[in-house]
């Protein structure tokens, strides 16, 4: 009973227990169910996602195809564009502009030199007036020849480049100069036009018609020599008074001769520069030695330069002869004495028999107004009529003399004055120096004669003239050349006045390369400063600020 009953007993538990489990797994399997619907849920919402990024891509795709497709004119449309792309067209159009203003400054600056500015000190890439008045009244056709190519001319230095540039002016102010280059190397043949002129590289060949001068580059340019480094330099600009004469000299169709007279004391540099002067002026200047030539008959003017010996009688008679002109007179003697004294008694006569005399000293100055330094024998010179003044283009200005032997006028009715000293001028004798007891204080005051002229004519219209100057440095390179003072001018007009010369008179300086190349002075300075310091800064704050306020207001 008892076995039976524990059988039992252990079959119930049994059965208990196999529900149990049974329960346990139903559980399990409804939990596994449960854990699959979760699963296939998550699986489709990924797959859900993948369908949406799949679909954004398509649309990404399909943006991008027809942002391609649309290409330019989708750029075009774009506020980028509209930002960047306006920047971008205002930039190169303003590039253009800035090339197409610059194409006809150019242009213009050719056509018209006025709209050109030479900021050089000496206006060395600029024509004088002077030369641009006489080539504007030109009539025949001119042609000046550079022999060298331009590339090879211009580049070959700087003071070559200097003459290039100004050579160039010539051309813009008249139609009638014609400028050429010709390289003799690529042209050998070239010279056989020439068969008398020895030609060089460099030299420049100015004609008119069958006329022509040959300007070798010792003309065009003043050179001089340096002692300590032994070499030579470049020291002015001769172009423009070596092209402007040559122009006048080939278009004139007659030329005044003049002939200095040789043989009575050697000529200084003096004389080279008056000589050069009158060729300049298209005047034919040769010599002529009185002891065994005779006078050309076609001779307007001789000229005695600083004699220091006496004329010998048959030259003395030569010279009165030619005056006269067998009583035709219209002949005429330019007699500029030595700052010395000599002993000349047939050229003293020749002097008196005009009215004149010279002199026994040199003058000094004692007017501090009229010094052009602290030394009293070179000073300036008041005109004392009008005869040589007519038809100057300044006449304030006035001449620059020195070591001025006086000239005495004997015969107030043949000779007059033409330039004199103050009031206040003083004669030292050639012997103050030897003599012990010259007091200079104690010298009287006196206006002193520093060129005369005396004239004698016969019952025509013409007339002879014979001219004497006490001072030989007025006739100095330097004083030529100071264009502050009137030497060059005067004498100039002189001569074409006693030889009915009909030229103007072209007196014309070149370009002192020694000076500073820019011509800026403390005004330009001082305004170049303001501009750069307080207009510039002033012009970049404004424009800031408007664009500031415009942003800002946007």
């Amino acid at each position: 009973m008892n076995k039976k009953d524990n059988l039992d007993e252990e079959i119930m538990n049994t059965a208990e227990e196999t529900e149990e489990i049974s329960e346990n797994i139903a559980d399990e399997e409804s939990s596994i169910v449960e854990a699959d619907g979760d699963i296939s849920e998550n699986e489709s919402d990924k797959k859900d996602e993948e369908d949406n990024e799949k679909k954004s891509s398509d649309k990404k795709d399909k943006a991008e195809k027809k942002k391609k497709s649309g290409g330019i004119k989708e750029f075009f449309k774009s506020r980028k564009f509209r930002k960047g792309g306006l920047s971008i067209a205002f930039t190169a159009v303003f590039v253009v502009v800035v090339i197409v203003i610059n194409m006809i400054a150019g242009l213009l600056t050719t056509k018209i030199p006025a709209l050109t500015f030479d900021l050089s000190a000496q206006n060395t890439y600029e024509l004088t007036q002077d030369t641009i008045d006489f080539i504007k009244t030109l009539k025949k056709d001119v042609t000046v020849t550079v022999l060298a190519s331009e590339s090879q001319y211009m580049g070959a230095s700087e003071y070559y480049l200097m003459a290039g540039t100004l050579l160039k002016q010539y051309e813009n102010y008249t139609d009638k100069i014609k400028i050429k280059y010709v390289d003799l190397t690529a042209n050998p043949t070239f010279t056989n036009k020439y068969p008398d002129d020895t030609l060089a590289a460099g030299n420049y060949i100015v004609e008119c018609g069958d006329k022509h001068r040959i300007l070798t580059t010792e003309d065009l340019f003043e050179t001089s020599y340096d002692n300590y480094s032994y070499t030579t330099k470049v020291t002015g600009l001769e172009v423009e008074p070596a092209v402007t004469t040559a122009v006048l000299n080939v278009t004139s169709d007659n030329q005044t001769k003049v002939q200095f007279v040789e043989g009575f004391g050697d000529y200084s540099s003096d004389a080279a520069a008056i000589k050069n002067l009158l060729e300049q002026n298209n005047y034919n200047v040769s010599t002529v030695n009185t002891l065994t030539q005779d006078i050309d008959s076609d001779t307007s003017a001789l000229i005695l330069f600083t004699p220091t010996k006496d004329l010998d009688d048959t030259s003395a008679k030569k010279i009165k002869n030619f005056l006269s002109n067998n009583g035709t007179y219209g002949k005429n003697l330019i007699y500029v004495a030595a700052p010395v004294k000599t002993d000349t008694p047939k050229t003293d006569a020749l002097l008196e028999e005009w009215g004149m005399k010279l002199g026994e000293g040199i003058v000094a100055e004692t007017d501090t107004s009229k010094l052009l330094t602290n030394d009293y024998v070179v000073s300036i010179l008041d005109y004392s009529n009008t005869t040589y003044t007519d038809g100057l283009k300044n006449k304030t200005l006035n001449i620059v003399g020195g070591y001025i032997v006086p000239v005495e006028i004997k015969n107030e009715n043949t000779a007059t004055a033409l330039l004199q000293t103050s009031s206040q001028a003083k004669l030292i004798p050639f012997d103050a120096n030897s003599d012990k007891n010259f007091d200079f204080e104690k010298v009287d005051t006196k206006q002193y004669n520093a060129a005369a002229i005396a004239t004698k004519s016969s019952s025509g219209d013409k007339s002879s003239g014979l001219v004497v100057f006490g001072s030989s440095l007025m006739f100095s390179s330097n004083a030529i050349k100071i264009s502050s003072y009137n030497n060059g001018a005067y004498i100039i007009n002189m001569f074409n006045k006693l030889t009915d010369n009909a030229d103007e008179g072209i007196t014309i300086d070149g370009k002192d390369l020694e000076k500073p190349s820019l011509g800026i002075t403390t005004d330009h300075i001082n305004a170049w400063s303001l501009v750069c310091m307080a207009v510039i800064p002033i012009v970049i704050i404004i424009v800031a600020i408007v664009i500031w306020v415009r942003r800002r207001n946007r």
